[in-house]
């Protein structure tokens, strides 16, 4: 229990107010990922197509090689 609770501090986020957030990963680059998909997932096209295929080369390029 404490282990787990302790892990909570490595993706905290301290604000000025002094509260914390918590981030599931502290990364702009999946953040972008997560919009991009969010985007594809909800039929966006048009003046999004770039943002989306760019996005989606993004997040591909952070994936894990296998």
């Amino acid at each position: 229990m404490r282990a787990g609770l302790e892990s909570l501090d490595r993706f905290a986020v301290w604000r000025e107010d002094g509260s914390r957030m918590i981030e599931a990963c502290q990364s702009p680059v999946w953040d972008t990922c997560l919009a991009t998909i969010a985007l594809a997932d909800a039929g966006r096209t048009g003046r999004l197509a770039e943002t989306t295929v760019s996005g989606t080369m993004v997040c591909r390029a952070q994936q894990p090689k296998s």
